[in-house]
């Protein structure tokens, strides 16, 4: 049994070294989709798909995408070098709290919202907390703002585990080891 748990321990230690060189990994993802059958108020030349978060504050929302322009399907990888509102957006994602999670398409004066806590939409509980946030994928699968305004996404989340939260299992274990003896 003290050989298993040392041998997961030293594994836990080698896993967690490794993710923090090798870069990102998947930590959640979630597909949605929007479909008003209407048309627009006013005739449109592209659409505007972006992600908002809600920190529960007054005014106090931050916003991924708002000035992307989209005439067709696509992916947009938003991180720190390219993104003002990232280090708010990514706070509100890892602060440990169940904020409300948005997405939007916008085009010819409608705006179609989708809201849903964090929690809802990854399955995390309550959030990201615990990691490191490196970059947010926006894929729009589908996109349509002539005949009527709807859109298909899928967001993907990427980072890094803390490394912490391996070697505190790994010690816990040998801690228990210690324990029994």
């Amino acid at each position: 049994m003290r050989t298993l748990v040392v041998g997961m321990f030293v594994i836990g230690l080698l896993w967690a070294g490794s993710q923090s060189s090798e870069g990102s990994q998947l930590l959640g993802q979630f597909s949605d989709s929007q479909y008003y059958p209407g048309s627009t108020p006013k005739p449109a030349t592209y659409a505007s798909v972006f992600l908002e978060i809600d920190t529960g504050s007054p005014s106090v929302y931050y916003l991924l995408g708002k000035e992307v322009l989209w005439t067709a399907p696509g992916s947009v990888v938003f991180d720190s070098g390219n993104e003002p509102d990232w280090n708010g957006f990514v706070t509100a994602l890892t602060n440990g709290t169940d904020e409300p999670l948005a997405w939007h398409i916008k085009a010819g004066g409608m705006l179609l919202p989708s809201n849903r806590t964090e929690s809802q939409r990854f399955g995390t509980t309550p959030d990201f907390l615990g990691v490191t946030i490196d970059s947010i994928r926006l894929d729009v699968t589908s996109l349509d703002y002539l005949s009527h305004l709807s859109a298909d996404i899928t967001v993907s989340v990427y980072g890094t585990p803390e490394p912490g939260t391996v070697l505190l299992f790994g010690l816990g274990a040998l801690g228990l080891i210690r324990r029994r003896r």
